[in-house]
C-alpha cells in the first residue's frame, strides 16, 4: 500500500471532521446529561475512524483533525476548556471515549503539538484520570 492521499479520502476525512466537529460543539453546549451518550458517540465513531484508517494513512487523519480544530483548541476564548469541560461529566464511557481519542492524537509528533498547544493543562488532566483509574482498580 503507498503512502498516497487521495482526493476522495481527503474530501471524506474532511467532511467526517466537519460533522463530528459539529455534533460534539451541538451536544457539549446543550449542557443536558441525556447528551453525554451523544458525545460519546461522537469520541467513539472518531476513533473508529482513526482505527480503520490503514497506518500508514494515519497521520492524514491526525492531520485533517487538526487541520479541522475538532477540539476547538485554537479557539483563543476556549482554550484547553473544551477538552477539560468533558472529563468534568465524571462519566465512565465518556472518559473512555475521551481517553482514547486523545491517545490516538497524541500518537504523533504534530497531534502532541496541537494538545499542548495552550499549555500541558491537557496531559496533566489524563495523568489525573489515570491515577485515579489505577487506584480504582489497585483497590478491587
Amino acid at each position: 500500500m503507498d503512502d498516497t492521499f487521495d482526493e476522495k479520502t481527503k474530501n471524506i476525512t474532511e467532511a467526517t471532521m466537519v460533522e463530528h466537529k459539529k455534533q460534539l460543539i451541538k451536544h457539549k453546549e446543550d449542557k443536558d446529561l441525556k447528551n453525554i451518550d451523544k458525545i460519546t458517540e461522537v469520541l467513539f465513531s472518531l476513533r473508529l475512524h482513526a482505527l480503520n484508517t490503514a497506518k500508514n494513512l494515519k497521520k492524514f487523519f491526525i492531520y485533517e483533525f487538526i487541520k479541522n480544530d475538532v477540539f476547538c483548541l485554537t479557539d483563543d476564548s476556549k482554550g484547553n476548556q473544551f477538552i477539560l469541560d468533558m472529563f468534568e461529566f465524571h462519566n465512565f464511557n465518556l472518559t473512555q471515549a475521551l481517553l482514547g481519542l486523545l491517545s490516538v492524537i497524541a500518537s504523533s509528533y504534530i497531534g502532541r503539538d496541537y494538545l499542548i498547544q495552550n499549555g500541558t493543562s491537557i496531559i496533566e488532566r489524563v495523568l489525573q484520570v489515570r491515577l485515579v483509574i489505577i487506584h480504582i482498580f489497585y483497590l478491587l
